[in-house]
């Protein structure tokens, strides 16, 4: 018979282990694409693992994150938690009634439901697993630092080029003016100026990322440091994201409300590059989608004229018209999952693959609007405001001021998901797994400590 000395040790070391990873892998994550091209020149298996890390975290940690939140039921308060799962599961059953109606396969139902929600349920597993206070301070000081890390790298870049260009007059095609070169030749360095921006290679898709750890650092923090603003703005305005910069412009008003008046000037250079380029294409022009509501004529649209957003958004809402309630069911239309099974979908209604990217869409409320219908799409909906409504009840019940802070923080931040999502899926590299690992470590410390509580 083991010891209860000896169990007390074991579950120590467990809980050490898990922690262990999970701090790292909020590190590893932001370098997870660069390790990935780096590992697949000597083994594809190994660099397929390292892309789907922050999955196989959520699918391995799952159910004993559940084991421990049902081990400390008596003497910690999950009913929060329950409240957020609720919508969660409904969103599931939902996709699988989606799944039935439609008769998919549900193999590929269940994989496209897993990709909605695989992010989200982070939050359980860190709340289960981080119930100190002092958690938030040593991962947040860590994560700030890689952030600070690769904005600084940006930063480099970005002024060098900038600086050769408007500065030294030289040619974007010129390889001098780039740091770090990716190409030899000089044609496919063009691809890498947008809105007279440039955009770091490998690093310009970090502009939400760069936005949530200084949104963070924003709300924990009285007294600005140049020193860490600097590279975090540099690494949103160097993205030439105009779904980054609306996101950034909305976290920039709350901090001016807030009575810090000197950010306008931040704002401003923003604002510079966003309000002229706001429709520099198509993208955001909806009267395309007119005709399918007022014709039965199909057809019409410019496929050649028109950009992948753009495209995508018209096929999706055609595929929707016919399938409103319901939706076509998950994992069928513009995600990774229907791009890997080749969803049915897409020749039942013509659609042309190449406008199509394989990582997605680029269009998370479009592509949930067809997958899920209007079902499903309100309960994701509901998800996200109770989500909201949560945080903003922890804010008012914890006694610390850091916990205050990174509740307002988060609640502010979950607008600039919403908006990055108007241009992109929900899965953003590694931001979406970062922030549901803010909001776990602090639903675990809140919820466990009475100290965190007033």
């Amino acid at each position: 018979m083991e010891s209860p000395i000896n169990d007390n040790v074991g579950n120590t070391i467990y809980l050490k282990l898990v922690r262990s990873w999970l701090f790292s892998i909020l590190i590893i994550l932001p370098f997870s694409g660069r390790v990935t091209n780096l590992v697949a020149l000597f083994s594809s298996k190994l660099s397929t693992t390292i892309f789907y890390l922050d999955e196989l975290t959520v699918i391995i940690f799952l159910l004993p994150a559940i084991k421990e939140h049902y081990r400390n039921r008596k003497t910690h308060d999950n009913s929060l938690l329950l409240l957020i799962l609720s919508p969660l599961l409904l969103f599931g059953i939902c996709g699988i009634i989606s799944a039935y109606i439609n008769q998919n396969s549900l193999q590929v139902s269940l994989l496209g439901t897993f990709d909605y929600l695989k992010n989200f349920l982070a939050i359980f597993i860190y709340a289960a697993f981080f119930k100190n206070p002092d958690d938030l301070k040593r991962i947040y000081r860590i994560i700030l630092a890689v952030a600070l890390f690769l904005g600084t790298i940006v930063l480099l870049q970005f002024l060098w080029a900038m600086g050769s260009v408007y500065v030294f007059k030289k040619a974007i095609t010129d390889p001098a003016i780039y740091i770090f070169r990716m190409y030899n030749d000089s044609a496919p360095l063009i691809k890498y100026w947008r809105f007279g921006i440039y955009r770091a290679p490998g690093y310009y898709y970090y502009g939400l990322y760069y936005l949530l750890i200084l949104t963070v650092y924003l709300y924990r923090t009285k007294t600005i440091n140049s020193l860490v603003i600097l590279p975090l703005y540099a690494g949103v305005l160097a993205s030439g994201s105009r779904i980054v910069y609306g996101g950034f412009t909305f976290v920039m008003f709350a901090q001016i409300i807030k009575g810090r008046k000197w950010m306008i000037s931040l704002l401003v250079v923003v604002l510079l590059v966003f309000i002229p380029n706001i429709n520099a294409s198509n993208d955001l022009d909806l009267s395309m989608f007119s005709n399918l509501f007022t014709s039965d004529q199909q057809g019409e649209f410019d496929i050649k004229g028109s950009s992948v957003r753009s495209y995508s958004r018209y096929k999706a809402l055609e595929i929707w018209k016919d399938n409103p309630v319901w939706g076509v069911g998950p994992g069928m239309f513009g995600g990774v999952v229907a791009s890997k099974y080749v969803s049915h979908i897409y020749n039942e209604y013509n659609v042309t693959r190449r406008k199509i990217h394989d990582a997605g869409i680029e269009q998370f409320w479009f592509q949930l609007l067809t997958e899920m219908g209007i079902v499903g799409s309100l309960c994701f909906i509901n998800f996200i405001i109770i989500l909201c409504v949560i945080l903003n009840k922890l804010k008012k019940q914890t006694g610390l001021e850091d916990f205050k802070n990174l509740y307002s923080a988060l609640i502010v931040f979950m607008g600039c998901i919403v908006i990055y999502c108007l241009g992109s899926g929900i899965n953003i590299p590694f931001t979406l797994f970062t922030y549901c690992a803010f909001v776990g470590i602090g639903f675990g410390s809140t919820t466990t400590n009475k100290e965190c509580r007033k």
